[in-house]
């Protein structure tokens, strides 16, 4: 999925964390009522699902949902001061919408791998160059704007848990 255009600054968001659907983040000053929504989807070959809302109508995120989680790995030391050392900012990315031409609702088998420093779920380390922070997700994002990683940041204990029981990987 590619950003067209990143719109700098804080965006208010919502999460929920709880036992049958991991992990859920809500950004409602993106939600416009009556709006059609798409649905981007994002499968690994261990069946870890990730699906994020796009209203139609202003092209922004109205929900990112980790539906599953499965197959954690360990991100070692190398990796994870890579990430830190690229900028982030906050912002409210609009979305190019073109993949939705055909339908609403996309699809997108990929290798992205799982791994528990915080909750980060990348294709490949070495292409991220930018970073986008919507509230406790971080969008990465390689050379021509197109996410190739999320991490989720900024959960307290008790929400660690219910995703740890969730997923039953820690």
């Amino acid at each position: 999925m590619k950003i067209s255009k990143i719109n700098k600054g804080k965006i208010n968001f919502s999460k929920i964390i709880n036992f049958y659907v991991p992990i859920s983040i809500k950004f409602d000053e993106n939600y416009i009522r009556n709006e059609k929504l798409y649905y981007f989807r994002l499968i690994n070959s261990e069946s870890t699902f990730i699906e994020i809302s796009i209203n139609s109508f202003n092209k922004k995120v109205t929900d990112i949902t980790v539906v599953s989680i499965n197959e954690i790995s360990d991100m070692n030391e190398l990796q994870y001061d890579c990430i830190q050392k690229i900028e982030i900012v906050n912002g409210n990315p609009t979305i190019d919408i073109s993949i939705f031409d055909n339908s609403i609702t996309y699809t997108q088998h990929s290798e992205f791998k799982t791994y528990k420093n915080k909750l980060f779920m990348i294709c490949d380390f070495s292409k991220i160059v930018n970073r986008i922070s919507m509230g406790d997700v971080e969008l990465m994002l390689d050379k021509d704007n197109i996410i190739i990683g999320f991490g989720f940041i900024g959960f307290d204990d008790n929400e660690w848990k219910v995703i740890r029981v969730s997923s039953e990987i820690y």
